[in-house]
């Protein structure tokens, strides 16, 4: 015999909430999982700025914790044409957010700017993704 996946999700979840309900205990094996992990992401990249007085480029990127636990202080980077610049990253707690602020020694529009931007990129945080550590920037000259 068989029977309607919705059917059976329906009473598992009925059962479920009627336990909470009714503050009976749960089963441990009818508890829902919750993993406790930071996760970092590169959440934007701010256009880059020229600092004519030093011929330098400015790129500014916004990293988040979306995760549920609060991350160790770590690193991220930029790597620009094989040159690659590292900053600190923050102790972020779930939900907050910092900027990364990079210098690099040239004009990162040459002619198009095209770079990509890490965050943990020395892989010292287990996180809920790791597929998510990076954002890269492209925008024509």
């Amino acid at each position: 015999m068989r029977l309607n996946f919705a059917i059976v999700l329906g009473i598992f979840l009925l059962t479920f909430q009627g336990k909470m309900m009714a503050n009976l205990p749960i089963p441990i094996e009818e508890r829902p999982i919750i993993y406790l992990a930071p996760d970092l992401v590169v959440m934007n990249i701010l256009e880059p700025e020229y600092i004519s007085s030093t011929g330098q480029s400015r790129i500014r990127a916004v990293v988040k914790n979306i995760g549920t636990a609060t991350s160790n202080r770590c690193y991220g980077n930029i790597k620009d044409d094989g040159r690659i610049v590292y900053v600190t990253i923050p102790v972020l707690a779930p939900g907050a957010s910092s900027v990364m602020i990079f210098y690099l020694p040239y004009w990162v529009y040459n002619p198009d700017a095209n770079f990509t931007v890490y965050v943990d990129s020395t892989k010292i945080i287990p996180e809920l993704r790791e597929g998510n550590n990076s954002k890269t920037f492209f925008n024509l000259g």
